[in-house]
């Protein structure tokens, strides 16, 4: 693709930036072209002064500087000029830092807003994409490609725009001047710099250690964050998950912002060094100088070292820009289609409420392997009654978790439909109101590193969690005793794989009290008691035989199972087939 067309469509990502913050950014990198330039022009009076005295006298604004501030000698008078081309040296370099902290700070926001969003078009798609899209995909696209958004597009072209500034003012003023010694002195520039460079990479050792660290954990709340996906959508918890990993977040953004800033201080320190040394030679050494020649070219250097790092800069963020344009093109299509899947949802849709039956009418299901159509149903209908409980079996690869992502709408068939009582599912647009009817606790469950509280109720305050039936979860769950013996009673303790052996069997017992807790009319459980052992797996399902009045559908491989549920239902040759049970 052409590049002038790559730099068009690229410009299209600041409509996404608040014109306040996109004013302030630019006008910061102009400023900032002006107190680089005001770092090299500030040295020529000085140069000139140290080689002809006498322009003191010649020159009518010298002159009235001279004779306002009372100067007592010639030398005095340069002995000012000096200082005043140092401290505009220092101020030029200290604006430089305070631009460098605001852009990384907006820029760094900006990143975050976009991952934010992006996570919610994640949660939004509500059909089939975000089950068929691979979990790691989606991750990257998140992480990786929004990074490479403000590292290789943002970040470029403000970087470029202020360097274009910086040297057109730079070639102006030098467009006559060309030093014999550029190469030389330039070669040595860089030697230093890169010792300065390598010796605060050593120092900062650590703090890179520690932004790995933040780095590692951000990415994986997020792995957790969307394999929790399925529970967190259906109980419309994600505001609350989202706002948890944009706080994880936060410490790595302002550890990215320091390390940022320190990366730059040997840049600022070598030159703050070379300039004090160049300045305080030429005063101490004064009456000694004799050659024109040699002041003349060391403003002349001066200037193009301040030139070709500019030069450079603007080549590097074009390169960087062109190799991660894809990931503007990805990290952009994902951005426009938020709009749609906003637009496409209806919160205002009619409130849905389970009273008397779910039913599933004439669905067909199938996918093709090798040009070959495998139906997984076939024109499949059933009615699930409310207060039932219903056993599913089949073999594997039947299509049992299939049936169960179709009920919660996560799947769509390639036809029939989905009845709520009398009321057809439009799962475009009644989904959320859909999903207050149900619980889903899906094979794969993740435990999140968080207080045993928090994992059952995705809440944090003790404010917004009912704890009595909290308490009631846990206990119908079996894990009073593990609480009380090996955490002391204290349900605030945080879970984690790494600090604590966690069993499958407590795992699974943690997921189904969060299901007790929420309480919902429709709880469907994918093979939820395949790792508990058999005592508690028996009052387990005694509890939901006997007391629990909620409808439930549970896929299970174990025939031991199967008297607890009302009836049985096998899936085989694409149909369901139903067995009453006699208790």
């Amino acid at each position: 693709m052409n590049f002038i067309i790559k730099i068009k469509n690229s410009i299209k990502i600041f409509k996404y930036i608040k014109k306040s913050h996109l004013t302030l950014l630019f006008s910061i990198y102009i400023l900032t072209s002006f107190f680089e330039v005001l770092g090299v022009i500030s040295i020529f009076p000085f140069m000139t002064l140290v080689l002809d005295s006498q322009l003191i006298y010649e020159n009518e604004t010298l002159q009235n500087i001279y004779n306002y501030f009372n100067f007592e000698s010639e030398k005095q008078f340069i002995f000012f000029t000096g200082i005043f081309f140092m401290m505009s040296f220092i101020l030029s370099s200290s604006f430089l830092i305070f631009s460098n902290y605001i852009t990384f700070k907006i820029t760094h926001l900006y990143q975050l807003n976009f991952i934010s969003i992006l996570i919610n078009k994640y949660f939004d798609s509500h059909q089939n994409t975000a089950l068929r899209t691979d979990k790691n995909k989606i991750i990257r696209n998140i992480i990786q490609e929004v990074v490479n958004l403000r590292r290789a597009v943002l970040i470029p072209f403000l970087m470029i725009f202020g360097k274009i500034i910086s040297i057109i003012i730079i070639i102006f003023i030098l467009y006559k001047i060309i030093g014999f010694y550029v190469l030389l002195i330039l070669s040595g520039v860089f030697f230093v710099y890169f010792l300065l460079s390598s010796l605060v990479l050593y120092l900062t050792g650590e703090y890179d250690k520690k932004s790995y660290d933040l780095r590692g954990f951000s990415l994986n709340s997020l792995i957790k964050l969307t394999n929790t996906y399925k529970q967190i959508k259906i109980l419309g918890k994600q505001k609350e998950n989202i706002k948890e990993f944009f706080k994880s977040n936060k410490e790595l953004v302002k550890m990215e912002i320091n390390l940022n800033i320190i990366n730059f201080f040997p840049k600022f320190l070598l030159e703050t060094i070379l300039v004090l040394c160049l300045v305080s030679f030429i005063i101490i050494n004064y009456n000694s100088i004799q050659s024109s020649f040699i002041v003349l070219t060391t403003g002349c250097l001066y200037g193009f070292y301040r030139l070709i790092p500019a030069a450079q800069v603007i080549y590097q963020n074009i390169v960087l820009f062109n190799t991660n344009y894809y990931s503007f093109e990805k990290t952009f299509a994902d951005l426009k289609s938020v709009n749609k899947i906003k637009n496409a949802i209806d919160e205002k849709a009619f409130k849905l409420k389970f009273d008397k039956y779910l039913e599933l009418r004439n669905l067909n299901v199938s996918y093709f392997d090798r040009d070959k159509e495998i139906k997984i149903f076939n024109d499949l209908n059933y009615k699930f009654f409310k207060g039932k409980k219903y056993a599913i079996i089949g073999p594997n690869g039947t299509g049992k978790s299939t049936l169960l992502d179709i009920i919660c709408g996560f799947l769509t068939p390639q036809s029939g439909s989905i009845y709520l009582d009398d009321k057809k599912i439009n799962f475009q647009n009644d989904l959320k109101n859909y999903h207050q009817n149900l619980f889903f606790s899906p094979q794969e469950n993740y435990i999140l590193p968080q207080s045993i509280k928090s994992n059952i109720t995705f809440e944090e305050n003790d404010s917004q969690i009912d704890l009595e039936h909290l308490k009631y979860s846990i206990a119908k769950s079996e894990l009073t005793d593990f609480i009380k013996d090996v955490l002391k009673n204290d349900i605030n303790t945080v879970l984690s794989e790494e600090n604590m052996k966690l069993s499958g069997g407590f795992n699974q017992r943690l997921f189904f009290s969060r299901a007790i807790y929420f309480n919902k009319d429709l709880l469907l459980l994918d093979e939820p008691f395949s790792a508990i052992d058999k005592k508690n797996k028996e009052n387990i399902l005694n509890f939901l035989s006997k007391e629990y009045k909620k409808t439930i559908i549970m896929i299970t491989h174990d025939k031991q199972d199967l008297k607890f549920f009302d009836y049985v239902l096998e899936i085989k040759n694409s149909k369901l087939f139903e067995s009453k049970n006699e208790k």
